[in-house]
This record gives structure tokens, C-alpha cells and sequence, in this order.
């Protein structure tokens, strides 16, 4: 179904982070849709965990004074409405499509913590540990995809839009969104809960900008992309606040994690560049934060990763999750990439004979580490794991 049903008081709702309830009094009392009060933006939605509220509605109807919600509209909670009234429907729903998938994968979540009341031991830790990553990497596999679009200047993937020109806010319509340094970023909306992304670029093979004025960061020499990168996070936070997240791959990873820490802002990175000690002192930023406000996803045997993890350089900033390196259907990729020496023995061949080391490395294992940061790459990883989350989940109820 994918007609948007007035929803009310008593209506179910499914949770991206926990098991999902109903709607809680008071609602709009005075006024009935099939004898129940209608349910509005800012109204409560029991959870088993704190308490979420209703997060988007129809903009066009007001129900004393507030929009009317309904079936497929978002919660706090990043969760979606699963009920209503059916003979009643208010304007029409956005991303349908996007959305119907969505409350697909939220059901099967909902299914598998319910299931897992039931279990105990090891089998309910997979349960819960298949759901939790599931949900997670719903909202990550998206960020991934903007980070993956940034490199246009125009349109947005499925279920998104830009938001710039006349639609930006007057307060950052001076922002500054691209510069001569070769920073740039784009500021993108849900269409379906409604949360704002901010989005930066990464390293553009072709714009020496970007290795001068980004990567030497990596080094501990001043970035100007991290400044502005940082400022614009400070700007873009000031109006949004809470309903902002940050996401950037590869050097933008590197500013994604860097502005994270600077305004409190939780962020998905990918591939990223580390950030330098000189980076956080520069800007007072708090490295002891990034854990529980940056995920810094990484595919197995990628280049960038492979070199901070080998040379002298910073580690991307936050909790690091490993990604499979994946074929589009899900297979293992086939050529082996190149990687860091293993054991004592490995580090001190490769630091007594770097030469020797480095002429180890094929032509093709140094073009599969290449290849494997690529954005595209990372968006297979993503889909592989939900796709044995979903397997796992279905395999247990």
C-alpha cells in the first residue's frame, strides 16, 4: 500500500532503533478520523526505549495547528509510520517506492528484536546483531550514495534533492559551498524523513588543489579545505541542528570526520583520510569524541586505507567498520589487492628494503587497492551486508 492513510491515535509505528509502538494521547482530540483523535507532527510514539515523536506530515493540512501525519510519514527515530485510518487519505506520498522498500526492511527489523525476547545464548546476539547492523547500514548505504553523487553539481539519487540556490535558508545562501581550493560540498534532504546531509567532496585525481590544499593535512601542514569545511559544518548545524547529518568518502571522509567533531554532528564516513594530530589542535577538536559520533567504514584492502595503515600517517577518525570487497551481485571480488606487510619480520623488510617492497606489490594489486576505494565499491559492500543481515533475520523467525 502506498496511499497515505490519516494516521491516528493508537496507529502503529515501526523503529529504526528500537521496537516501535503506538501513538500516544493526546493527539488532536477534538479532532476524530474513525472515532480515534488524528495524530499530527510532534506527537508521541511509545518505543521501547525513550520516547519517539512523529518527524514529518502533510504540509498543506493543519490539524490545530499542526500538520497532519500519516501512514509512511517519518519519526525521530528515523521510523515510519505502519498505520491508519483506510478510507482516508491526506495529499500524496513522496519516494513511494523508496519508502514501501524501506518499511519492508523496518518490519523485518521490528520481526527479528521481537523474535529475539524469545531467545537466549548466541542465537539471540545474532538475531539482535543482524537487526542492529541492518538498521544501520539502511541510513549508511544512502550516505554513501550522496557521497558518491557529490561529484555532480546537479540532481540527487532516489529519494533525495538538493537543496540549494533560493531553497537554502537565508542564512546560508553567503556560504561558502566550493571554492578556488577545490573544496566542495552539497547539502542534500531526505525525501522520506525529512533529515538534512551535509556533503563533502573528496579527492578529484585531476585537481592538484585537492592533493595541495586537502591531503597535505594527512602530513600535518595546514588544509584550507578543512577550515572551510569545519566553518561550513558550523554554519550548516547553526540552522539545522539536530536534523543534520555529515558524510563524505575518501579526502571528504577526512573534512566528513573533522567537521563531525567541530559541531557534535554524527557522520558516516568512508574510505576516509585520516585527520593529523596538528589538525586537532589547530581547531580544538576532541579526538576522544570520534568514536561516538563518527562511523569510518572501510573496504578491505583499499589503497588509502592500506597506506595510513603502512606509512607513517593518521588513521581515519572514529569507529572503524570493516566492509567485504564485493563484486555489484555480492561475490568476492577476484584479484588480490595490495596490503600491509604482516608480522615483525614484514615491517622490518619493508623498512630496511622499501624499494624491494614496493616492487613486490603487482601492477594489478596496487590496481585492485585503487579500485576498491572507489565509492562504488563501498556501496557493494553496504548492500552485501544487508543482504546477509536480511538472510540471517529471515532465516530466524
Amino acid at each position: 500500500m502506498s496511499d497515505s492513510i490519516a494516521a491516528r491515535l493508537g496507529d502503529h509505528h515501526l523503529c529504526s532503533q528500537h521496537v516501535g509502538g503506538d501513538a500516544l494521547p493526546a493527539c488532536a482530540p477534538t479532532i476524530l478520523i474513525g472515532s480515534q483523535p488524528a495524530a499530527r507532527v510532534g506527537d508521541r510514539m511509545q518505543c521501547e526505549g525513550p520516547i519517539d515523536t512523529i518527524q514529518l506530515g502533510e504540509p498543506t493540512v493543519l490539524l490545530s495547528g499542526k500538520q497532519a501525519a500519516r501512514y509512511g510519514d517519518a519519526t525521530a527515530h528515523f521510523g515510519l509510520i505502519d498505520d491508519g485510518h483506510p478510507t482516508v487519505i491526506i495529499g500524496k506520498m513522496t519516494a513511494s517506492a523508496k519508502r514501501m522498500r524501506l518499511m519492508e526492511r523496518l518490519r523485518l527489523i521490528d520481526a527479528a528484536r521481537k523474535k529475539a525476547d524469545d531467545l537466549s545464548g548466541e542465537d539471540r546476539e545474532r538475531l539482535l546483531d543482524a537487526a542492529d547492523r541492518l538498521a544501520r547500514n539502511n541510513q549508511s548505504v544512502e550516505h554513501m550514495r550522496l557521497a558518491h553523487d557529490v561529484y555532480n553539481t546537479s540532481d540527487a539519487p532516489e529519494g533525495f534533492r538538493r537543496v540549494t540556490g533560493d531553497d537554502l535558508p537565508p542564512e546560508l545562501r553567503n556560504a561558502t559551498f566550493e571554492s578556488g581550493t577545490g573544496f566542495y560540498a552539497a547539502l542534500y534532504q531526505s525525501e522520506i524523513d525529512g533529515h538534512y546531509v551535509l556533503t563533502f567532496r573528496g579527492t578529484e585525481m585531476t585537481t592538484w588543489q585537492d592533493w595541495v590544499m586537502g591531503n597535505s593535512q594527512n602530513i600535518g601542514l595546514p588544509a584550507p579545505q578543512y577550515a572551510q569545511a569545519i566553518s561550513l559544518a558550523q554554519q550548516v548545524h547553526a540552522v539545522y541542528g539536530d536534523n543534520l547529518h555529515i558524510t563524505g568518502h575518501s579526502l571528504g571522509g577526512g573534512l566528513a570526520g573533522a567537521a563531525s567533531l567541530a559541531t557534535g554532528v554524527p557522520a558516516d564516513t568512508f574510505n576516509a583520510a585520516g585527520v593529523h594530530t596538528n589538525t586537532y589542535l589547530g581547531y580544538g577538536l576532541d579526538p576522544g569524541r570520534a568514536d561516538d559520533l563518527i562511523n569510518a567504514y572501510r573496504v578491505e584492502g583499499e589503497i588509502l586505507t592500506t597506506a595510513q595503515d603502512w606509512l607513517p600517517l593518521p588513521d581515519a577518525a572514529g569507529n572503524v567498520i570493516g566492509l567485504p570487497a564485493v563484486n555489484p551481485d555480492g561475490s568476492p571480488r577476484s584479484n588480490p589487492a595490495t596490503e600491509a606487510p604482516r608480522g615483525w619480520r614484514g615491517w622490518a623488510n619493508a623498512i630496511l628494503n622499501p624499494i624491494g617492497e614496493i616492487a613486490g606489490r603487482t601492477t594489478d594489486q596496487i590496481g585492485e587497492a585503487v579500485e576498491r576505494h572507489n565509492g562504488r565499491v563501498v556501496i557493494d559492500g553496504l548492500e552485501a551486508q544487508k543482504s546477509a543481515d536480511i538472510r540471517t533475520i529471515e532465516g530466524m523467525l
